[in-house]
């Protein structure tokens, strides 16, 4: 055959639907295939015979991507069909009902109408390295949020002012609750105790003091023992030690995003521009318009030694301020600010 064709997948998780439709929209055929490359290798190679084969899939979820990356190593034409043009196109073709087998009828239908559906493109290594790295720590810090909020809960639930003591997002309250999470627990540990756990989870010394000095009090304004004390406790010692973790992992994958370089900033392009133009650089150092910055000033200061009041100043200033400061000619390749 030497025709153009349009090929819809409905991409699935497990397996997809392929169907394609001739420039008459007719249907030549619709076959399920696994999600695995010998499959997708075949569906390819079904269709090769065609003068122009156009793909389209309604999906560039994680479930496309090896659909995607084999189209686009036989340098396949791959356009997207978003669902929501899917799921209006739907009543324009016939059929009843919602399948995998009418939703790919309707996708090789809607891409064989439509010219302006976008092209979908594999990205390159950088930018899917960035994606990756970016929606885990999203994940990660959605998961340290939510256990944060627990924490705070069940140490309400027994030691509420120990609750208003300490900022638990950061590894200085975390590391306290680790081992002292009661009124007991804080009141038979001594000092020298409580600073060697601290200082053990890496606290700095200056903290230590005041960090004691909060929980003592909180202790001495609590001395009722609420039930469930000691489970809650041992819950909180575990949430806390998995907030740390979680807290340092964070830390690492931000310190994988400082090897990316960042984005240059306005002062960076200034001074790459004044080397750009050296002409312009030296303009800005014009003196030509020194002589009235002088005049300028001097007059300023003959005025404010002859008068003894602000007052005295307002017409003569305004007067000053309605002349222009610099000649023509002096405001040439110098910037607003600088002028």
């Amino acid at each position: 055959m030497d025709e153009t064709v349009w090929v819809g997948i409905d991409v699935g998780r497990h397996e997809h639907h392929a169907a394609a439709v001739d420039e008459a929209g007719t249907v030549l055929w619709s076959r399920r295939l696994p999600n695995d490359q010998p499959a997708i290798e075949a569906l390819v190679d079904r269709v090769a015979d065609m003068k122009l084969v156009v793909w389209a899939i309604d999906m560039t979820a994680p479930e496309s991507a090896l659909l995607r990356g084999v189209l686009a190593a036989r340098r396949q034409h791959i356009r997207y069909v978003p669902g929501r043009v899917v799921h209006s196109m739907t009543g324009a073709f016939a059929g009843e009902g919602k399948t995998d087998a009418r939703d790919a009828v309707v996708i090789a239908q809607t891409v064989r109408l439509r010219g302006d559906l976008a092209t979908i493109t594999v990205p390159d290594d950088v930018a899917i390295e960035l994606d990756l790295l970016t929606g885990h720590r999203n994940e990660l810090v959605a998961e340290r949020t939510r256990g944060i909020n627990r924490l705070r809960g069940l140490l309400t639930r027994i030691f509420p002012a120990l609750e208003r003591c300490f900022d638990y997002s950061t590894l200085t309250g975390l590391a306290f609750l680790t081992r002292f999470a009661t009124p007991a627990a804080i009141a038979v540990a001594s000092d020298e105790e409580i600073y060697d756990h601290l200082r053990g989870h890496g606290v700095r010394r200056p903290t230590i003091p005041k960090m004691i000095t909060k929980a003592r009090v909180a202790v001495a304004a609590q001395t009722v023992t609420l039930p469930g004390e000691a489970t809650t406790a041992l819950l909180l010692q575990q949430a806390a030690a998995s907030l740390m973790a979680l807290t340092r992992q964070i830390a690492e994958l931000d310190k994988d995003h400082r090897g990316v370089p960042p984005p240059p900033s306005r002062t960076d392009s200034r001074i790459r521009a004044r080397h750009r133009h050296p002409k312009r650089r030296r303009s800005s150092r014009d003196h030509r318009w020194r002589p009235h910055f002088v005049r300028l000033g001097r007059q300023t200061r003959r005025l404010r030694r002859s008068c003894s009041s602000t007052a005295r100043l307002r017409k003569p200033s305004w007067h000053l301020a309605q002349t222009p400061a610099l000649p023509p000619r002096a405001t040439e390749g110098v910037l607003h600010g600088r002028a």
